[in-house]
């Protein structure tokens, strides 16, 4: 399991005031079993990372769990003839014992049969799906794991305990493998159709720009010709956006550190986008105060065109985007600010979710570019929020300067 960023981290410490403010009192949920009801309250984790079974503890202590630790497959089978816990959490990949090789060996102990297996893998494919369950896994996570997403299939295993003898649960287990099965299956042709967009949009950008170097264009076809090239630019961007969220959901998004000119790399963007920001009456000005950081250059280029073309699409006409770079503490703090609509405070962190709807932001706004943002200042180990503009929006990204942490 890998360890979260410090936003999400935070989840884990308030997580039992969130509960008891819905009047439920943690480590227990309507409908759910509390630890005590079905007896220990131990759970296994076999994880070959010393950092990511601190965290799983952690998580789960908070919970109200008792967590024992196991760091190989061997380690996890005497462990498990030692403590008979009630939940076991699995990772996939270990070296000597694997996961899976450690699951068929837990059902073969007397009591292994029955107590409830999750396992944890980076491969969010239909092939690992089927392996885990082959061996007998009853639930299926994949890498990173967030606190809630661990902390509620712990809470689903105490309660498949209860229910291992009912009629019912073969047939409901059944319908439900096959539902995450499809769903995999559907997630990987996602991706594939995706990545093979990319090559017909490069082609009409191309294609396109070629066009626009031509003299024999008049007037209102050269405009037709560059808003052309512009959406293709912007449908480039949207599938790049997609494929690396798919690679943040498999653990696979990392930042590559190089020596970033970051006074380059904004007047390059500004430039990019100049012929954009004329077309729609906006003017874009940067005042960057901090030359060299260490960053992967495509993942911070990409994410600064984003929120420059974010703030391209709320800022009114006759206005001006503002870019400014500056040292901070142990940070290169980068800020993009428009004169638009702003966002609400209480919408400020749905905007960073997948196909979020921001209503309040110059309209009806969906897709996953500042999504992308997110995971791209999560790789580098920075951070991304929004500040009021007054009027207006602010988006702020903190890179460290001694790169991720």
């Amino acid at each position: 399991m890998e360890a979260l960023p410090a936003s999400e981290a935070k989840l884990i410490s308030s997580r039992r005031l969130e509960t008891r403010a819905e009047g439920i009192d943690a480590p227990g949920r309507i409908g759910l079993p509390q630890p005590e009801m079905v007896g220990e309250n131990t759970v296994l984790v076999v994880e070959d990372d010393e950092a990511s079974g601190a965290f799983a503890r952690a998580v789960l202590e908070e919970s109200g769990y008792r967590v024992v630790l196991a760091s190989s497959g061997s380690e996890g089978l005497a462990a498990f003839r030692r403590e008979q816990p009630r939940c076991v959490l699995l990772d996939a990949r270990m070296p000597f014992v694997d996961g899976y090789e450690t699951c068929c060996q837990l059902r073969a102990i007397g009591e292994g049969a029955e107590v409830p297996i999750i396992f944890m893998t980076g491969e969010r494919s239909v092939d690992s799906f089927d392996r885990a369950f082959a061996c007998g896994a009853d639930d299926f996570l994949t890498k990173p794991v967030s606190p809630n997403d661990l902390i509620d299939r712990v809470h689903a295993g105490m309660a498949l305990w209860r229910v291992r003898a009912s009629r019912d649960h073969s047939l409901v287990k059944g319908q439900r493998d096959q539902l995450v099965r499809h769903q995999l299956q559907q997630e990987r042709l996602n991706l594939l159709l995706v990545h093979d967009l990319k090559a017909p949009l490069n082609a009409i950008s191309l294609l396109a720009q070629g066009m626009l170097r031509g003299k024999d264009l008049s007037g209102p076809n050269r405009e037709m010709l560059e808003e052309i090239w512009q959406q293709a630019r912007s449908m480039a961007g949207m599938v790049l956006d997609l494929l690396d969220v798919g690679k943040a959901r498999e653990g696979r998004l990392m930042a590559h550190l190089e020596t970033v000119d970051l006074r380059e790399m904004v007047e390059q963007l500004v430039l990019g986008f100049q012929a954009l920001s004329h077309s729609r009456g906006v003017e874009l000005q940067s005042s960057v105060f901090i030359h060299n950081i260490e960053a992967d250059k495509k993942l911070l280029k990409r994410l600064l065109a984003n929120l420059i073309d974010n703030a391209l699409e709320h800022a009114p006409r006759g206005s001006t985007i503002q870019i400014v770079a500056s040292p901070r503490p142990g940070s290169a703090e980068i800020r993009v600010a428009d004169a638009g609509a702003g966002i609400p405070a209480q919408l400020r962190d749905r905007v960073f979710e997948a196909f979020s709807q921001d209503a309040g932001a110059g309209g009806d706004h969906r897709g996953l570019g500042l999504t992308f943002c997110r995971l791209a200042a999560d790789a580098h180990g920075g951070r991304i929020w929004i500040e009021d503009g007054a009027p207006g929006c602010v988006m702020c990204v903190a890179i460290p300067l001694g790169g991720v942490d």
